[in-house]
Parts: C-alpha cells; structure tokens; sequence
C-alpha cells in the first residue's frame, strides 16, 4: 500500500481531534500537557512553583545558598521599555541579600531588540558594582559559561504559563515569569527561600534610601 504513511496521518489527525471534541480541550492545551517539560520535585510557595529534577527544591536551593559566587543574569530589552524597570527592582533585591550575605557577584543582563527578537550582547559590571559596559554576543557567552559560579537568570515572560516557575539545578537558578510585574514578587519569594533574613534585609536597604531622600 503506497498510501500507508498518508493513511496513518489521517487516522493520527483523527484521533487527535476526537480526543479534542471529547476532553473539550483546546489544541494548544492538549501539545502543552502532551509535551510539556515535567520535573522529578515540585513544591509550591503562594501561587509560585519552584522545580527540580536534582533534588527537592528546598534542599537545592539550600545547598545554593552555601555558594560564594552567583551570576546574575536577567534579560533586557533596548530601549526605556517597563519590563527593564521590573527587571531592576529584582536585580537590586539580588545584590542587597547576596551583599548582606558577603557573596561575590557579577551583573550580566542579557540584552535583546525585542522579547522575541536578536540577542545584541549583554550589559556588564564585570564584577565591580561600580562600571556598566555593553559587551558583543561572543564575550557574553564566555562570561555567562563560568563553571565556577551559580546562574541566577530571569526569562522573558511568557502569558502561555499557568504560572510563574522557578526551576533549580545543582549550578543554576531560572525564573520564569507569566508577565512583566511577577517578576519582582517572584525573585523576592526565591531570595527567602535562599535565605531567611532576605526580607529583613531589604526593608533595611529600603529605610535607607527613604531616609537619605528626607
């Protein structure tokens, strides 16, 4: 039979509909659950999941904590758009809890033209916390392989999850927002899990500011 191949494609169509018709599930939600990444551990903090495959969530985020060395590395859009606001307030939340913590840190903000577009290079402090420097795509990615270091990064946000995740490996921590404004709650969510004085520490950094402002 010749047509075999086409033959099955129609029944494989057909069913495919017929488990749409009769589950009254929408095509894009039966390839999410059909093909979506699962993980060994998940735990769920205020509408927020964090996953693993490593190990509960918990217990990796733990052993993170003990590091000394972090990347940070967000995205960013070109241009004065609202999420680089959501993306800074987050950014300066890291450095207030890692520097209460004494860790090391380098700022690399993944730059793009557009949420969906090229990958221009990234932002940089180098490690200082006193220099910004736009670098090219290729020393971007020099800097973001460093072995030695966990990755914190936040993804662009994507409207199609059910809600905002925080994946956990050994070497890397990724947020992953459903829209622009999760973005701060969700990192000040993972820097108390990381550490328990996180919020105390913030809300000294932000009586500070208040106070040098009066």
């Amino acid at each position: 039979m010749r047509n075999a191949p086409l033959y099955g494609l129609f029944a494989l169509l057909f069913g495919f509909a017929l488990v749409l018709s009769v589950t009254q599930t929408s095509p894009s939600e039966l390839w999410g659950s059909l093909f979506s990444k699962t993980y060994a551990h998940t735990e769920s903090q205020q509408g927020i999941l964090f996953v693993s495959d490593a190990g509960t969530p918990s217990e990796v985020l733990s052993a993170l904590a003990l590091k000394e060395t972090f990347i940070l590395s967000p995205i960013g859009v070109s241009g004065n758009l609202p999420l680089n606001s959501w993306v800074a307030e987050a950014l300066i939340q890291q450095q207030i809890v890692f520097g209460g913590h004494q860790k090391l840190t380098q700022t690399i903000v993944r730059v793009y033209d557009s949420p969906t577009g090229t990958w221009l290079g990234c932002q940089t402090d180098f490690g200082t916390a006193t220099q910004s420097t736009f670098i090219k795509v290729p020393e971007c990615s020099s800097l973001l392989s460093t072995t030695n270091a966990v990755t914190l990064s936040i993804a662009f946000p994507d409207a199609s999850r059910a809600q905002p995740l925080v994946e956990v490996t050994p070497s890397s921590i990724t947020i992953y927002p459903v829209v622009e404004n999760d973005i701060p709650g969700v990192n000040f969510l993972l820097m108390r899990a990381l550490y328990s004085d996180a919020e105390t520490l913030i809300g000294l950094a932000n009586e500070t500011v208040e106070d040098s402002q009066n």
